[in-house]
C-alpha cells in the first residue's frame, strides 16, 4: 500500500472512489467539489488533509479536518471491501476522530474493522412541502435574526432550550461564526416571541438538503402547541422561498420531539451513527 496526494494521474480514480463513497454513506462529503472551487493557495492546503491510500488497483482515501488540539473530524471515509490492507496507524494514540454514517452493513462493517465505537443514533426526518397555510396566534410573533440584540438574545435561548452538562455554552463569536458559512441563510434564522419575550428560536440551513436546527422553545413554554406553532412556521417561511423539502435530524429516544415533527408531516428518512475513535 502507498500513500498519494490529489494528482492529474489519480485523480480519475479517486473521484470514481468518491462517487462510490457517497453512494455507500451520503453524509460523505464530496472532496473535489469543494477542492475545485478554491484558489490554488487553498487548493495546496486543502490536499494537505485528503490522504489517498493506493493497494494494486483499490484506492481508498481519508478526508479530515483538525478541529482543535488533538480532535479531528472525518468528514469522508472510503475503503472497497477489495482493499488488502487499511490504514490502522493514520489513528494515532491520544488523538480523538469522530465520523458518521448511515446506518447501513458496508460501513459499520468499516468503522468495526479501524475500531471506531458508536457514540450516539439519530434519526434524519423529511418533509415534502406541498399545500400549507399558517395562521396566526395573539400574542405570538417572529423575528428575523438581525441586530446584536437579537444575536444576544439567540445566544440566550439556545443556552437555556439546550442546557446540558456536558455543553459548551454560546457566545456570541459562536453566532457571528455560524453567521459567515456558506450554510447559513439571513431570513430563515427565527425568534420567536410571546408578547415582547424571546422564548424560541430555530433556523434552516442548506448544505446537501434544507434543514432545520437548533429549534426549541423555553421550557417554561412547552406543552402548550407552542412547539407546533413556531415549527409550522419555519415550514411556512420556507415555502416561501420555493423550498420543496425539509429534514430535521432528532434523537430516536427523543419521543415527544419525534411525536411533535410527525403531526406536522415529518415521516423517517435515515438512520445515522455517529461513531469515535
Amino acid at each position: 500500500m502507498k500513500t498519494e496526494r490529489l494528482n492529474k494521474n489519480n485523480r480519475p480514480l479517486v473521484e470514481k472512489a468518491i462517487k462510490e463513497a457517497i453512494k455507500i454513506n451520503p453524509l460523505n462529503e464530496d472532496f473535489l467539489s469543494e477542492y475545485d472551487s478554491k484558489s490554488f493557495v487553498m487548493k495546496f492546503l486543502l490536499k494537505s488533509s485528503f490522504d489517498i491510500y493506493i493497494s494494486n488497483d483499490s484506492v481508498g482515501y481519508i478526508w479530515y479536518e483538525h478541529l482543535s488540539n488533538n480532535v479531528f473530524n472525518i468528514k469522508s471515509l472510503y475503503f472497497p471491501p477489495s482493499f488488502s490492507e487499511l490504514p490502522i496507524s493514520f489513528f494515532t494514540k491520544n488523538h480523538s476522530y469522530s465520523y458518521e454514517s448511515i446506518a447501513n452493513e458496508d460501513s459499520i462493517s468499516l468503522l468495526k474493522t479501524l475500531d471506531f465505537n458508536i457514540y450516539s443514533e439519530s434519526y434524519i426526518l423529511e418533509k415534502t412541502i406541498e399545500d400549507f397555510s399558517f395562521n396566526d396566534i395573539e400574542d405570538i410573533s417572529f423575528r428575523y435574526v438581525k441586530t446584536k440584540d437579537d444575536i444576544s438574545s439567540r445566544v440566550s435561548l439556545q443556552n437555556i432550550i439546550f442546557d446540558e452538562d456536558s455543553r459548551i455554552p454560546l457566545e456570541t463569536s459562536d453566532i457571528l461564526f455560524d453567521m459567515k458559512q456558506e450554510y447559513y441563510i439571513n431570513d430563515l434564522a427565527i425568534i420567536m416571541y410571546f408578547k415582547d419575550k424571546a422564548i424560541g428560536y430555530g433556523q434552516i440551513i442548506k448544505n446537501n438538503s434544507y434543514t432545520v436546527v437548533n429549534f426549541g422553545i423555553l421550557p417554561e413554554y412547552r406543552s402548550k402547541g407552542l412547539g407546533r406553532h413556531f415549527l409550522n412556521y419555519i415550514i411556512s417561511s420556507a415555502k416561501s422561498k420555493n423550498i420543496k423539502e425539509l429534514s430535521i435530524r432528532v434523537s430516536p429516544t427523543n419521543v415527544k420531539a419525534m411525536n411533535l415533527y410527525s403531526s406536522v408531516g415529518f415521516y423517517f428518512k435515515e438512520h445515522i451513527l455517529t461513531w469515535n475513535k
